[in-house]
């Protein structure tokens, strides 16, 4: 699966749409994760951009809500999502680097050894990419 999450505050502005587009056609065929809440709302613009990409180009789209229970219930919806993931792509805001619940995917992905791509919208609306970790930071670190 492919995990794609995006900071509340983003708007999906062509930029970032044919940023997700272009990740979405270089894992064509694969599975792509979203974030949901309990009433099957998507996370962010950004997830349910991908939703609707996924439905123009006959790809599956999962939402992941948040696990029944308590406080934790998206603590560990994000563990779940990013352990069946062979990547994960965040989109931030501008100056909202790893904050929310973004950030805690992103966290999670590190933590879990999973490739990691983030991405920044500036204040001018450009997609710019951040930050990329193979997936062997936790192997590094771990020595």
């Amino acid at each position: 699966m492919i995990t794609i999450v995006g900071s509340s505050s983003l708007w999906p502005i062509p930029p970032l749409a044919m940023e997700v587009l272009q990740i979405m056609l270089r894992h064509k065929g694969e599975t792509f994760g979203v974030r949901s809440n309990r009433r099957g709302d998507l996370a962010s613009g950004t997830e349910d951009l991908v939703a609707k990409l996924g439905d123009r180009l006959h790809e599956h789209v999962l939402p992941w809500p948040p696990v029944n229970g308590g406080g934790s219930s998206a603590f560990v919806r994000d563990n779940l999502m990013v352990s069946r993931s062979i990547a994960v792509y965040c989109f931030f805001g501008p100056d909202a680097l790893m904050v929310g619940g973004t950030g805690h995917v992103a966290a999670v992905a590190l933590r879990q050894g999973v490739k990691l791509t983030a991405y920044t919208l500036d204040d001018f609306g450009s997609v710019t990419r951040v930050a990329e970790d193979d997936g062997d930071l936790l192997e590094l670190w771990s020595e």
